[in-house]
Formats: C-alpha cells, structure tokens, sequence
C-alpha cells in the first residue's frame, strides 16, 4: 500500500537521510569521543582535577549535580505534559505529545549518567543496590532512586504503548528496520487498541499526579533536608523543583517542536497555535517561578537580630561572587524573556520566533538557576571554616557538553526509526 502525501511528511525522517544528517551524527560523536577522554582522564586522576572541594575549600557538588536535577526536571515535565494532553482531551497539542514523552526516558537517562560522573568510584553505584533495604527507610538517595527507577519503568511501559499502532504501520513500509520493529510487537493484536487507550489514560493519570509530585519531592528532599546546609534545609523546595520542571520540559518541547516543524517542513502539523498556547502557559509559570525566588530571598533577608549563614548565602547570591551570574540569569534569561511572551498576550499578538527564542533563553536560564542552587550553599558552612570557591574545569564543562550530545544523539536516534508525531491518529 502506497503512502499519502501526509503520511510522507510525517515519516520523512525515517524515509530521508541527507548529508546534513551524516554531518550532524559526526559532530555528536565528535563530542561524545571528547567526552569519553575528559572521563578517561577524572578516572585515571581522580576528582581533584575537577573543581569539586571539600567542605572549606570548596563545594563537593558542581556540574555534575546540577545537571542531574535539570534532566530530572526535564522528565518529570515531559511526560506530565503529555498527559495532561491526553487526559484533558485538548487535541490540538496532540502533535507534540510523542516529543514532550520522548523527553523522559532520555533525560532520566542523563540524569544517571551525571551521578556516575559525579562519582570518584562508579562502581561504587552497586552499593546502593548491596545495601538498599538497610537504607530503604533511612537514606534521600535511596528513596530517589528508588522512584526514578519505577518511573523510568512506568513511563518507558506508557510510550511503549502509545506507539505500537504506528510501529505496527510501520512494519510494513520499512523492511530495513523490520528487526526492530517486531521486537516492539511483540504481542501485538489489532484489537488491543480499546485497552491500550483505557490503559494508557490511567498511567497518564497516575504518572503525573503521583510520580511526578513524589519524585519532584524527592529530588528536592536529598536537598531541603539537609539541615546542615544553609539555604537548603526547609519545605520550599518540593514546589520550587515542580515548577522548574514543568517550565524546563515545556520550554524544551517548543524549542525541538519547532526545530522538526522547520527542518520536517511540518507547517500544517505544528500549527503557531500549538507555540502560541505553550508560550502562554510558560509565561504564567515563569511568573511563579520568579515569585518563589522572591520569596526564596525575603526570606534569608530577613532573619532576625543575629546574621545566619543563610543570609551569608544569600548575600553571596545577590552581592558577592555569584552576583553577576544570579542578575545575568535574571534579567536575561528570565525577565526580558518572560515579559516578551506577556506581551504577545497582552497585545494579541504572536511571533514564533519570539516563542521559540523566549523558550530557550528560559531553558538555558533554568540550567544555570540549577547551580546556583547547589553550588552557594556548598561554599558555606554552619562551622567556622573558611568560604569556599568553585571553578569549573575543562573536564567538568567537556562532560556536561557530552552528556547534552548524547541526549541529543538518542533523540535524533529515536525519531529516526520511531514517528515523532502519530501517523496513524484517532
């Protein structure tokens, strides 16, 4: 059977592969080689080529930490976006429901890869799994990774699901990647699209409004509960961490949205409607996000008669040596970007390169807003010792720049043999 001119379009990045593709495949493995030689090099020298300190020196997390809190952000709101997409019934987001849920295996991913690295002995992760029920009821990271592993599971078992039909559709069009693709059918019956519907709306509603909320407090519990590290230890953060996810997640899926709608051609698919009400919704929750680090500093302002170190954080953040970093990220990357899309609003008017280039101001932003948030407080302490520094070296940057191409080389990967929109819809 013959495709139509629509279902062409739609699999044109599996039917197409250009030089622009080879040429972008080795720029990302030109990075990840980089990569493995900045690792090769932590491994054989050990961590004292890093920034990372001890306490009094300097902070023991950096780079590493930030960039696993930034993927796991971005999992928690690729999949919640998606479901809400699904359980809301609003059918015209439902082109970017497969981008926004590939998001989430691939960033949590990324997330473990940045643990590993932040690790002196990698092979030092199996005693989590040695010693897991002594801790079960005691250790933050074994609760951490204990829900990450179930939502992995539960949001890898969810995409499996949503796109059997099109593997099924694609089967027979691509004999190339037939191996595959059996693999994904396994079990595949024609009939089991009723269930799988019913199925997969209650995982969308229990993913987002029970993983999601428990692994967003998760995260932010391995921080807000250490009592010794000023500016931290307090409940702030489990919904400070919840709405930087879903902000990341969703500004992500209008900055890989409209790069496929460029570069597909998919014009008619991606409609600017599509930008126009995920830029909304960004834009109100930037505003929260700006709100909460308001509130976040009034407060370490203000503590009373005798100075705290949390106010010492704080001064560090807004005064001191973080300052130029802190008003940079505000002013540029969440301001300026935050009102350009208010004002789209206000005077109902729309511009997807204002969309798009709003989105990944925001998204770098939030990156940064993550190690401002680990980094200060790790520079100060409750005892006596002297202020810490951080600098970031060439191997901390080269492996946080691979990490970055590698999930983009999976994605690239998967959307080369999976449809990134739904071919075959209801």
């Amino acid at each position: 059977m013959e495709l139509s001119e629509s279902e062409k379009k739609l699999l044109k990045p599996i039917i197409y592969t250009g030089r622009r593709f080879y040429i972008f495949l080795a720029a990302l493995f030109a990075l990840l080689i980089w990569g493995f030689y900045a690792w090769y090099t932590q491994l054989r020298y050990g961590l004292v080529i890093t920034g990372l300190r001890d306490i009094g020196v300097g902070p023991p997390w950096g780079l590493y930490v930030s960039n696993f809190i930034f993927f796991i952000g971005m999992a928690h709101g690729g999949i919640a976006i998606s479901a809400a997409v699904r359980i809301a019934g609003l059918r015209t987001y439902k082109p970017i429901t497969r981008i926004a849920e590939f998001l989430t295996p691939i960033s949590l991913l990324m997330a473990a890869l940045s643990i590993l690295f932040d690790l002196g002995r990698p092979d030092r992760i199996f005693h989590l799994m040695i010693y897991y029920l002594e801790r079960l009821g005691q250790s933050p990271l074994v609760w951490d990774w204990t829900v990450i592993t179930i939502y992995f599971t539960l949001s890898v078992i969810y995409i499996f699901l949503l796109i059997r039909k099109d593997v099924a559709f694609c089967v027979q069009h691509f004999p190339r990647w037939r191996w595959l693709y059996k693999l994904l059918l396994v079990g595949y019956i024609a009939e089991e699209k009723e269930k799988v519907e019913k199925l997969a709306w209650w995982m969308a509603l229990v993913i987002p409004t029970l993983l999601v909320l428990l692994s967003g407090g998760v995260i932010a519990w391995l921080l807000g509960l250490m009592i010794a590290r000023p500016g931290w230890y307090g409940a702030f953060m489990g919904p400070y961490f919840v709405v930087a996810a879903v902000a990341s997640a969703l500004a992500a899926v209008i900055v890989v949205s409209a790069i496929f709608r460029r570069v597909f051609k998919w014009d008619e698919f991606i409609r600017p409607e599509i930008f126009r009400g995920l830029g909304n919704f960004l834009a109100a929750l930037m505003f929260f996000y700006l709100y909460f680090m308001f509130a976040e500093h009034i407060t370490m302002q203000y503590p009373g008669p005798q100075p705290t170190p949390e106010l010492s954080v704080s001064q560090a953040i807004l005064t001191g040596e973080f300052a130029w970093i802190f008003w940079s990220m505000t002013i540029i990357f969440f301001v300026v970007p935050t009102l350009s899309l208010f004002t789209q609003v206000v005077l109902k008017k729309f511009s997807l390169t204002v969309t798009t280039m709003s989105a990944i101001a925001i998204l770098i932003g939030l990156w940064i807003k993550r190690v401002l948030i680990v980094v200060p407080p790790l520079t100060r302490s409750l005892l006596p010792y002297p202020i810490g520094a951080y600098t970031p070296t060439w191997v901390e940057w080269s492996l946080v720049i691979a990490t970055l191409a590698l999930a983009t080389l999976l994605y690239t990967l998967v959307i080369k043999v999976i449809p990134a929109i739904e071919v075959k819809q209801d």
